[in-house]
């Protein structure tokens, strides 16, 4: 299929993906179900390309604007008699995907990419090289209804933007005390609302320097590499990478937790035995550490409370080897249906699920030797994989977001048995959900005290280099550690 073709196709599920708050996996899929003419390597790169630029947006929206204004000011010639309006939506989506490709080629240098681009419109390895310019240029044409002259400055201006954007954004961060206007540019230039940038850097829980808050909004730039959680009581992680490479899968050991596999290339999993029979689950290593952090002894009682599709659940069975008891608890109950799908395919006994309503349920009032509340958040810290927070969160949706949080905290806190351990995390990166909580929960429960996150992950032989101001506190940000930003907290109960 031709470069224009696919990159229409393209245009068509970003425009929806800006609108719906449906996962742009899931979309994807549901698009790829209706149109199954498209190919493999066609929908690798579209999948690559809607990904991209909505992990792109802010930067997109301001090269587009930049590119028009520089071209009007300069008088182009190749701007007389459009086809199109330049306000146009339309037009700005197809500009959009231009300007992604640009900077996944030129600036980020993004291999997967540029090969994904390579095998869709099946250049050889000598086009590669030489003719990937003439193709973009003449795709963008097309989709513009406008001669090559017209496209090739549009394009030759999009990478001018950039490079001008990125020597500013530099600049900017030479200044110890920019104003609100050079936060601005940092949002183009890292994809991520200036507000979001000044509350990270005005933060009182943790040292993050304004460049630093630049190398965590770039990190949500990259895509997420594929990360395999090892089920090591049937399996060794050894044992998972030895079939991985005799299957010609590039893979390699996890940094962060001993039963993690990264893989950096996407592969049909769901169809391979060792996913099928429950070798294998998918779960990033920010999440694995969280019921690393419970540290659940064998034997014990532990109640889920936010459970959602149960993958943290699977791994607290693993960790307790199938023994003592695990209450799984959701209040949407087609997630609780996976959990016992789930369940069912590890052979795990040890899990029981329920359904949340309005009444707590009396499985609850017993009480539990571990409490884990995986809380509801804005999902900020998972934005590689589904980019719509990025501009979608408000400073009003966070505060709702904070307020259930501690509501939460307060609900399932009551089931911890004296002497037990109570685990918060969440899945953000916004001081609000996480330090700001735990401290107003702390402030209001002196039955809670603190408990040190590095000693319960000796036990498993975890070391986490950590800037941490309290050991009880566990910040996983992307750009130090590589995974989804997750925020950990441990207490205890006093008995």
């Amino acid at each position: 299929m031709q470069l224009y073709k696919i990159i229409g196709h393209t245009e068509n599920i970003y425009n929806i993906s800006l609108k719906t708050s449906k996962p742009p996996d899931l979309l994807l899929q549901s698009i790829y179900s209706l149109k199954k003419y498209l190919g493999s390597k066609e929908r690798k790169f579209i999948s690559e390309l809607t990904f991209s630029s909505l992990r792109h947006k802010f930067l997109n929206d301001f090269l587009v604007e930049e590119a028009i204004k520089s071209l009007l000011f300069k008088e182009s010639p190749n701007l007389s008699n459009n086809n199109f309006i330049l306000d146009d939506k339309k037009f700005k989506n197809i500009a959009s995907l231009f300007s992604t490709i640009a900077s996944e080629i030129f600036f980020l240098d993004n291999s997967n990419f540029k090969n994904a681009l390579s095998d869709a419109i099946q250049l050889n390895e000598k086009q590669k090289n030489k003719d990937i310019d003439e193709y973009i240029i003449s795709a963008l044409g097309e989709l513009l209804g406008k001669k090559n002259s017209f496209a090739k400055d549009f394009w030759n201006e999009l990478i001018i933007c950039l490079n001008k954007l990125d020597f500013e954004s530099k600049r900017v961060l030479e200044n110890s005390l920019p104003d609100f206007q050079s936060f601005k540019i940092l949002e183009s230039r890292y994809s991520m609302p200036a507000w979001i940038l000044i509350k990270w850097a005005v933060n009182e829980y943790y040292p993050l320097s304004l460049k630093e808050c630049c190398m965590l909004a770039e990190s949500y730039l990259h895509p997420a590499p594929i990360t395999l959680r090892v089920n090591t009581e049937v399996a060794s992680r050894e044992e998972i990478l030895a079939y991985l490479k005799s299957e010609g899968i590039e893979a390699e050991a996890g940094k962060l937790t001993p039963s993690s596999i990264i893989i950096k290339k996407r592969i049909p999993l769901s169809g391979m035995n060792m996913y099928r029979n429950g070798l294998v689950e998918i779960q990033d290593e920010g999440s694995q550490l969280v019921s690393y952090s419970l540290a659940p002894a064998a034997g014990s009682s532990v109640l889920d409370a936010c459970a959602g599709a149960g993958g943290k659940t699977m791994h607290i069975a693993s960790i307790m080897k199938d023994s003592g008891s695990i209450l799984a608890c959701d209040t949407e109950f087609e997630k609780i249906k996976e959990i016992k799908y789930r369940a069912a395919r590890q052979n795990y006994h040890s899990i029981k699920s329920v359904h949340i309503r309005k009444a707590i349920p009396e499985e609850l009032v017993k009480g539990f030797d571990y409490v884990l509340i995986d809380a509801p958040c804005s999902g900020m810290g998972t934005v590689r994989r589904i980019p719509n927070p990025k501009w979608r969160l408000t400073k009003d949706a966070l505060e709702k977001y904070s307020f259930k949080q501690l509501e939460l905290l307060k609900l399932y806190s009551q089931f911890v048995n004296p002497g037990g351990i109570l685990v918060y995390s969440t899945c953000s990166s916004m001081f609000e959900e996480n330090d700001e909580v735990i401290e107003n929960f702390l402030n209001d429960n002196n039955d809670f005290v603190p408990d040190s996150i590095p000693e319960a992950l000796k036990s498993f032989n975890i070391t986490i280099s950590q800037r941490e101001k309290e050991d009880y506190k566990l910040h996983l940000f992307t750009h130090i550690y590589g995974c989804d930003t997750f925020f950990i907290c441990r207490m205890r109960k006093i008995v």
